[in-house]
């Protein structure tokens, strides 16, 4: 843990340094551990920020601090998230999947939706596959891929068994769009 009185001067003495010594070994030190206390501080966005073009900063540091950021943002800021999963082609854990393809939905990234849900549609748990093939669903739906939205509803369908009526409405008119009369009147009867 960090003393929060010793850590204020010791950014103010390294922003003095990076100022008075700019373009200068020293002043890339400085920089350098400034960084390193504001990680440890807990500032990863500052962290970002400050890292940005300067290829001398510990990588571990900087993937660490994105992680981090992101973790946080998928609860609260989407955008945020998204747009730093993105500019630093991010890799989460497990874990973070319902809030990955939560936050790719709502801000539109159906790639990213897309890609979480593909990692669960085969999963050996029916509850699990079903859910993400719903997921997937309306992925397509969103993006307006009947072809693929009729075919994966069948596969719905065959897992839930029954209750399935929202899903073949949705069929109907996904078939329906594609002109094709014979499947849409097939499942309209």
């Amino acid at each position: 843990e960090v003393n929060d009185n010793n850590s204020t001067v010791m950014l103010s003495r390294y922003n003095k340094i990076i100022e008075e010594y700019k373009d200068t070994p020293l002043a890339k030190k400085a920089l350098i551990k400034k960084l390193q206390l504001l990680y440890r501080l807990k500032k990863y966005e500052q962290v970002l920020e400050l890292s940005k073009g300067f290829d001398d900063v510990n990588k571990t540091i900087v993937k660490n601090s994105v992680l981090n950021v992101v973790k946080k943002s998928l609860s609260n800021s989407c955008n945020k998230a998204i747009k730093y999963y993105h500019e630093y082609n991010l890799s989460l854990p497990n874990s973070y999947d319902e809030n990955l393809y939560r936050c790719a939905y709502k801000v539109r990234d159906f790639r990213i939706a897309s890609i979480v849900c593909n990692r669960y549609i085969l999963d050996s748990n029916r509850k699990v596959a079903l859910k993400w093939l719903i997921n997937k669903a309306k992925v397509f739906e969103a993006t307006r891929k009947d072809k693929e939205l009729v075919l994966i509803i069948d596969d719905i369908c065959n897992l839930m068994k029954k209750g399935c009526y929202k899903w073949r409405y949705k069929q109907f008119f996904a078939y329906y769009r594609l002109n094709n009369s014979d499947k849409f009147l097939q499942i309209a009867s």
